[in-house]
C-alpha cells in the first residue's frame, strides 16, 4: 500500500517534480534557517536551522528549540531530536513547481521549504 500511494504521489501530473539529493539538500540548507509548512494551507510546521550538515536547531514552538541530529541515508535526508527518542524522520527532498519541498517516508506528508529570516526563537535555549 505505501508504494502504490508513493508511486501515486511521485506521478502526479498537477505537480512538475524533481528529486534532490540529499546532499545537495543539506548544501542549500547549510547555514540558513528553513521554514516547513503545509502545501495546501501555509500553516508553519517547524522552523530549523542548519549548523552543519550533522547539527540543525529544530523549533515546533516559540520559544522551544532541540538540537537535532542529521544524517543522510540513501536518497533522504533523515533527522533525530532527543526530545522524541527512538524517532526517526527521513525526508525525500525534490523540487515542485520550482518550489523546494520534502515528503516524509513515513507517511509520505508533503512539507514546503522556504529561507526563513534569521535563527527559530529559541527562548534561553543555548546550542
Amino acid at each position: 500500500m505505501r508504494a502504490l500511494v508513493l508511486a501515486l504521489c511521485l506521478a502526479a501530473p498537477a505537480a512538475a517534480q524533481d528529486r534532490l539529493s540529499p546532499e545537495e539538500f543539506l548544501d542549500f540548507a547549510l547555514g540558513q534557517t528553513l521554514t516547513f509548512s503545509v502545501p495546501e494551507t501555509g500553516d508553519v510546521v517547524g522552523v530549523e536551522w542548519f549548523a552543519r550538515r550533522d547539527l540543525s536547531l529544530w523549533s515546533r514552538a516559540p520559544d522551544h528549540c532541540v538540537d537535532g541530529t542529521v544524517w543522510v541515508e540513501g536518497a533522504t535526508v533523515c533527522f533525530a531530536y532527543p526530545d522524541r527518542p527512538g524517532e526517526e524522520f527521513c525526508w525525500w527532498p525534490m523540487r515542485v513547481d520550482g518550489d523546494l519541498h520534502v515528503m516524509s517516508t513515513t507517511d509520505f506528508e508533503m512539507q514546503r521549504v522556504t529561507v526563513a529570516e534569521g535563527p527559530p526563537a529559541c527562548g534561553s535555549h543555548m546550542s
